[in-house]
Formats: structure tokens, sequence, C-alpha cells
């Protein structure tokens, strides 16, 4: 059967005059109650329509609007299609909105039930609450799971009847609430400060020297932090003089060598001492020193000394470093000339250079002992480390060969055989530090920087740290080809965190890391970005200066507060248009659809 027509209400204009305009306007709410607009559905007027649809008559009259009663009792059984459908659950912070389709009862629906339960288990379940609409929101803890069954409940369908409950909708719906990220990334940041070496590294960048250049002596550090002592003041106006912050961190004193000190203090007393001394002393002091000086003199080389040293030293072997062979000196045999031009050195035999060599080469056996050295050169170059670069996996020349496999962070493995081809024991084996403690903890650091004759270039830096197989690493790589480079730095770790040394602590004392990467989730303290492109959000709290929204769930716009009158105008304009405005109303608790198409 049909829906019952309700005609529009137009509003009041607003020209009339006040007396009529409220008169109509009162006229207008008696309406909109009665047709079930505004107010509680309970003050409704009921047509003779709703009477039949809900089997409370046969037919009416329209002569003398008498209502026949039926023939029968009426069925206590829910009508057709009472289970709610399409129930759904969305997760926020600490609230789940919970929503379904609309009802399909008429005048026969009471309320909608909504039961909860933290586990997927209908027995379990607890009625939360009961509505008219078919939205309701949640509110539970951080990272909270809940699963949700909504049931509809009839009217009674006589009088002193009872209730009908419908079935429970099936499956449940489900939804997790976010995790409190204040919590996690404190949580993350204890545990982070409890790692080997992170009490050294906080305690260093805390207490570290910090040196400020500036023409007065600084109240602050650079950062506006408070001074700290042993900081370092470079004066700027006094020819870059040093300044360190003195021990009780209360004032600066000039920067000097404790040591140079002591010295320069112990000269001055010394010298204060001796121009105490009378005279007499100095007298004294100066005759003995004379007497030595005289015994030191005495031993100085006599003249024929001096003509013995000049014979031999005119005697011994010149060398020579020239392009052509000297000429116009005083040559003595065995002197040395090498002829820069050819590498070749020449002996002076008393009367002319001649080529100087060794005479076991020149015997009938030199030619068979160079080819022997030639022999071992050839074996030993065979036998020298060869270094791949490259994804799979090489085939090795030598024991000893390395290869970085530049598809896996450049990570380094050693040639246990020749002709190794397999990453496994004996063959490709995985370098690590030859020192390892008895926990089976490693450090390794590789770098390699490789340049062809084309000039492209290669060059990384490879730091591991590997316990027990649990293993972090840190990759810096950079490769120019041709005019084209590129760089990269690639972290290999289940947390990565950047701490700025000066943050807020929390409760237990430890600071929380303002950026940290656990598990493949990102946490920020406060991010800002510019250009985003989300695919999924959940906000608490924003502030939007400009949105854009293509889809808008209009199905979920049940609930909340709206903080203003406003009009909201739907249509277009132009010839046989047809425009409705929705007048949204705080002050009076409604919502008006208006046609204005006349």
């Amino acid at each position: 059967m049909a829906e019952t027509k309700i005609p529009a209400i137009y509003r009041v204009p607003s020209n009339t005059e006040p007396d009529l305009k409220r008169y109509l306007e009162s006229v207008q709410e008696a309406l909109e109650v009665r047709l079930g607009r505004r107010g509680d559905e309970l003050d409704q007027a009921v047509t003779y329509r709703d009477l039949i649809d809900s089997n409370l008559a046969q037919r009416a009259s329209r002569l003398n609007r008498v209502i026949e009663p039926m023939t029968q009792n009426p069925t206590p059984s829910m009508p057709f299609n009472t289970t709610p459908q399409n129930v759904q659950a969305d997760g926020a912070f600490t609230k789940i909105l919970v929503t379904w389709d609309d009802h399909q009862m008429g005048s026969l629906f009471a309320r909608a039930e909504i039961w909860r339960s933290g586990v997927n288990d209908l027995n379990a379940a607890q009625l939360q609450s009961s509505v008219y609409g078919s939205v309701w929101t949640d509110t539970v803890d951080y990272n909270t799971t809940m699963y949700y069954w909504v049931r509809f409940v009839q009217r009674p369908t006589g009088t002193g009847g009872d209730e009908t409950f419908g079935a429970f909708s099936d499956p449940a719906a489900s939804a997790t609430t976010a995790a409190n990220v204040t919590a996690v990334m404190t949580t993350l940041s204890e545990q982070i400060s409890a790692l080997p070496g992170f009490t050294s590294l906080n305690s260093t960048i805390t207490a570290k020297t910090e040196v400020i250049k500036a023409t007065s002596a600084p109240g602050t550090r650079s950062g506006g932090s408070a001074l700290q002592a042993s900081d370092i003041w470079i004066d700027t106006d006094d020819n870059n003089q040093a300044y360190v912050r003195n021990s009780n961190n209360n004032g600066w004193e000039k920067a000097r060598d404790g040591t140079l000190k002591a010295d320069i203090d112990a000269m001055v007393a010394s010298l204060n001492s001796s121009n105490s001394r009378s005279d007499t002393t100095l007298t004294a002091s100066i005759a003995a020193e004379r007497a030595v000086r005289v015994s030191a003199e005495s031993n100085l080389a006599t003249a024929s000394s001096v003509t013995t040293v000049s014979a031999a030293v005119a005697a011994k072997t010149d060398i020579y470093r020239a392009s052509s062979a000297p000429s116009g000196g005083t040559y003595v045999a065995g002197d040395l000339w090498i002829d820069t031009d050819d590498k070749q050195m020449y002996q002076w035999n008393g009367s002319a250079w001649a080529s100087a060599r060794d005479s076991g080469l020149a015997t009938a056996n030199a030619l068979s002992v160079v080819e022997a050295s030639a022999t071992t050169a050839n074996n030993l170059a065979g036998t020298k480390v060869k270094t791949f670069r490259q994804n799979g996996i090489p085939t090795s020349l030598a024991i000893g060969d390395m290869w970085f496999d530049t598809n896996d962070s450049n990570k380094m493995y050693i040639a246990e055989a020749v002709g190794a081809d397999a990453v496994t024991s004996g063959e490709w084996v995985l370098a690590a530090d030859a020192i390892v403690n008895s926990a089976g903890a490693s450090i390794t650091a590789l770098s390699t920087a490789i340049t062809n004759l084309q000039g492209d270039a290669d060059a990384s830096y490879v730091l591991q740290v590997n316990a027990n197989g649990a293993v972090a690493g840190m990759v810096i790589e950079s490769t120019a080809q041709g005019s084209s480079s590129s760089s990269s730095i690639a972290f290999q770790a289940d947390q990565f965190s950047i701490w700025d040394g000066s943050g807020a602590t929390s409760s237990s004392g430890n600071r929380t890391a303002p950026f940290i990467v656990d598990s493949g989730t990102v946490y920020i303290v406060s991010a800002m970005i510019q250009d985003a492109a989300i695919t999924n959000a959940k906000i608490a709290n924003a502030t939007i200066e400009s949105a854009k929204i293509i889809t808008l769930e209009a199905a979920k716009l049940r609930s909340g507060t709206i903080e203003a009158s406003t009009v909201l105008k739907v249509g277009s304009s132009g010839s046989g248009a047809t425009d409705q405005r929705i007048e949204i109303s705080a002050a009076a608790n409604r919502i008006l659809v208006v046609d204005d198409s006349s």
C-alpha cells in the first residue's frame, strides 16, 4: 500500500506582520508536531492508512470515517525484514560508531537494542543501550576491540500484549580503537633507553661541551638552554681569545695550559730567587761557568784533525742524477750516475762512465733466473683476492675473494673455496668481525670506493651489529654515473628513533623521542605536513582551514551538536529547477527541509 502523502509546508514569509507571523509560526509548529516532524514522536497523529498498515483495521470509510474492526485477532509475529541489516562498527581513538540500515517496520517499531561483548560470542554480550534511530556511539578505552549485535523490538499488537523481539544481526560488527600514541611513545622511549650504550650516549649528549662564538660573554647556550661547566666561549672581539666556564658554573676563565702555567710560575720563582742573591754568589757562579767552558774548548778538533776529515770526505763516492752523463768535474772511481731518461745506472771507472750491473746477471743462467721470477710473479697474481660487487652470486676465483651483494644492502661475503657459487658453509660465507665474544656478538664495518676509467664512481659504507642473529645495520651509499648521481642512507632495525637530546621527560624520568618507527608504524610527537595523501585517517581533534570532500556518508551524520544556525541550499538554479533549502536551527533543535520549487 502506498505511503501517506504529506504536503509541504511553506515557511512564513519574512515580511509578514509580527502578530500574524507569530500566529502562523505557532500553527506551523502544531502541524509539524502532529506530522512527526518536530517534538516527541509519540505526539504525532495517526492516519487511517497507518491503522490499516498496522492491522488495527481492515478499511476506513471515506463518507463517515468509521473504522471497521478486524474480523481476526492480529498476528503477534514480527513483520517481514525486521532483522537489522548492514550493521557496521568504526573505531576512532576512544569512540566506536555503530550504524545500521533504517528499519522497515513502520509504526510497529519500538526501539533498537545494541548488545556488546569483548569477545566474538553473543552469549557473552550485554545490553548497552536502546535507541530510536539507526546510529549509536560507544565510549571505550584506547586500543580496545569490541563486538556488537543489534536487534529490533516491536510494539505490542493488541491491548495488554507484550513486546516482540526480533533476531540479532549476524555476523557481529567489530571495531578496534586506535592506540594511545602518547603512552606507546613513552613505552617505546623507555625500551630504547634501556638498550646497551644508550645511557652513555644520552649522558654524552646532555653533558657535551658547547663552543659559543660571541663578541661578549654569553648568558645562555646557542639554543637558549642553560650554560654548563666547561662550556667554551670564543671572544670574537678579542682576537678569538678562548674562555672556559668555571667548575662552579658562575663565571668565565681564560683558557690556558695548566702544565705550561706551572712551568712559567716555577721559572718566575727561580728568577726572583736568583735576583735575591749577593754579588759574591753571582761572581762565584760565573767563574765556575767559565771553567766548564774552557775545559770544553780544549776538547775541540785541531787543524790537523780537520784536514784529515776533509780528505776522507773528498774520497767518498758521489751519486749524480741527470738526464745526460756528468762532465767537467773531478770524479773518483766508484762514483755513480743515474740516467733519469732511461733509469739506467752508470759507474765511473777512472776514465769514463760504464754501465753498472750485477755480474751474476751476465752468466748463462741469467735468462732462466728471469723466467723463473716471471713464473713466480704469475703464480702470485693468480692467487690475488678479487672483489665482486653485483646482485647475483658470483663464482669465486680464489679463497678469500669478496662479494658485496648490492641487492641486500651491500652485505659482504667471503669465499672459502675456489669456484664457490652458493651462499653456504664452505663456499660464500657472510663476513663477520674476526673477534667474536662468547655471547655471539660482532660488529662489522665495511667501506668501498670504486672509480673506473670513464669517471663513474661508487662509494659505500656499511656498519652492522650482530648479536646471535639479531642484526642492526646502516648503509651509506652514493653513485655517480656520468652526469647523473644518486645517494641513499638505509637502516636495518626493528626500531628506529631520533632523539633531540633535550626533550621532555616522562613520569619515569626518561625522555620521549619525538620520532619513532616501530614494527612498521611511525609515531611522531608533533608533525607539520604541507601536502599529504592519506588513504585512511582517524583524527581525534582537527582544525581544518579548508576542506574538499568528494564523498560524504550522510547516513552517519545523525548525532552531534551544531553550534550555530545555518541554511544549506541544495539544488540548481535555472528554468524548471527545483531547489530545496535545509534549515538547521540549534536554538530550536530542529532540521527543516523546505521546498522552494514554487
